[in-house]
């Protein structure tokens, strides 16, 4: 009734969708070869026009997302790795060869970027990335399934192997390799935040989002290689910050009102743009340098002090030292 040439050309959209039986009755057999290394002539040709595909999909990947052209070469790629699979070439081969150039077009598009800033040109790359994802969900998707139907290894893990491939191959070739200059820029933009010299901290927001998707979903390497610092610098430009204030005229009666507006700002700094995860460690830090470092001495002072609050009648000031303490 179903002709596979009637029903193939939407395979790439069908497929993951279909029942087994009718997967393997219409697109072949589920015991597919094993991946070899060397190709025929026919197979080479078909990989060389799905690099010619995967190239220029990704080397325009903002023009080249949504529009007619974009679904024409995903589908001739998703139809070529079809192919390839079903040939000498195999599953597992063709995840190694994928894998490779992805890191070699990674490793491309490194010694190419540029920009003003370490923050911003790393942030740009990693939205093309998730482009490149989002195509690549669709190109490769005969790929994935293969992978989850004949390799069930590879899910035991990882839910999309391909996906999961492609943040991975982030992670090492262009992440591994400026991860102490990257963290250093974040912590700087968030101290230009601070100090009121940008709007909001958008770059660091994808950013923090990153350093979770590239460990798929896991907040380890956001710790590890962020948070921990982040918390290292926060404790020390409080430390800082609260001496200066201190210091100035008139620098106890408003240290109050400035210690509530720092609380309120670094509340609103963790929700919009870090893990919620930082929430908890981040007001400990902030209660340690700041609340229990200076209220005890600020509520015995004879000047500044409790009573003296009290006795000018500080009702506002005195609500503010409440809820502090």
């Amino acid at each position: 009734f179903f002709r596979r040439e009637l029903i193939f050309p939407f395979g790439f959209a069908l497929f993951p969708l279909l029942p087994e039986w009718v997967s393997v009755f219409y697109f072949g057999s589920r015991k597919m070869p094993a991946g070899v290394q060397e190709l025929s002539a026919a197979d080479e040709e078909m990989w060389k026009q799905l690099e010619e595909d995967f190239y220029r999909i990704s080397s325009n990947i903002f023009d080249f997302t949504f529009n007619q052209d974009s679904l024409a070469a995903k589908a001739h790629s998703y139809t070529l790795c079809y192919n390839l699979c079903s040939s000498g070439c195999g599953y597992k081969d063709l995840y190694r060869r994928v894998q490779k150039m992805v890191e070699e077009y990674l490793e491309e598009a490194t010694q190419r970027r540029t920009g003003t800033g370490m923050l911003s040109t790393l942030v740009d790359q990693w939205q093309r990335h998730q482009l490149l994802i989002l195509s690549s969900k669709l190109m490769f998707s005969f790929l994935d399934t293969s992978l989850k139907t004949f390799v069930p290894k590879f899910t035991a893990v990882r839910t999309d192997s391909v996906r999961a491939m492609l943040l991975t191959c982030f992670s090492t070739v262009v992440y591994g390799k400026v991860k102490r200059s990257f963290v250093e820029a974040m912590l700087a933009e968030i101290d230009r935040d601070r100090e009121g010299a940008v709007d909001n901290c958008w770059a660091v927001k994808v950013g923090t989002s990153m350093l979770v998707e590239i460990a798929l979903g896991d907040t380890k390497l956001y710790c590890e290689d962020f948070q921990k610092a982040f918390l290292e610098a926060t404790r020390a430009y409080y430390r800082r910050a609260c001496a200066e204030v201190l210091q100035q005229e008139c620098g106890r009666w408003r240290f109050l009102e400035w210690a509530e507006q720092r609380l309120a700002e670094e509340a609103r700094r963790a929700a919009q743009c870090l893990h919620s995860i930082t929430a908890e460690p981040l007001q400990k830090v902030l209660e340690d340098v700041i609340l229990k470092t200076h209220l005890p001495d600020l509520l015995v002072d004879t000047d500044f002090g409790f009573e003296a609050l009290l006795v000018a009648s500080k009702d506002k000031d005195l609500r503010r030292m409440f809820a502090l303490c």
